[in-house]
């Protein structure tokens, strides 16, 4: 019995799991030793399987949450990623910057819209890009004081 629950506890990696084995392996000894609903095995063994089963539901439960909050994490960035490139494209058009600079973002875009491009590729050009317009209005602001000095 003993070897069987230090078998439980070996299999608790997260203070979840191990609240989920102190509930349920009292309540089920609880009910074993009260009800007898299982004649057959003692109470203590009876704690130690619902246990394990506790433990391996809380465990199938966590692996599909964390499958899916890893997806809309991934989608979330993926939006945020979309949204600054369209609203560095927009900037850019308004300022009447760049026409490569606009092609190249929106050419980008669409690239990892469509799954060719990874988030981290699209974030990357997006710093360059970023760089590139900032040189750009650098230098426009720069010939604009030139011309209203000259």
């Amino acid at each position: 019995m003993i070897d069987d629950l230090a078998k439980v506890l070996d299999r608790v990696s997260a203070p979840g799991d191990l609240a989920v084995v102190l509930l349920v392996g009292p309540v089920a000894y609880a009910l074993d030793a009260g009800l007898d609903v299982i004649g057959f095995l003692p109470a203590g063994y009876v704690a130690a399987a619902a246990s394990c089963l506790g433990l391996g539901v809380k465990k199938v439960v966590d692996v599909r949450w964390g499958a899916k909050r890893e997806r809309e994490a991934a989608e979330r960035r993926r939006t945020e990623l979309q949204t600054r490139g369209q609203d560095l494209w927009k900037r850019t058009v308004k300022a009447g910057g760049s026409r490569y600079l606009a092609m190249r973002l929106n050419d980008e875009m669409e690239l990892h819209r469509d799954g060719i491009t990874t988030d981290e590729q699209l974030e990357s050009v997006l710093a360059q890009c970023l760089e590139e317009y900032r040189a750009w209005h650098r230098s426009t602001l720069d010939s604009g004081l030139e011309e209203s000095r000259g």
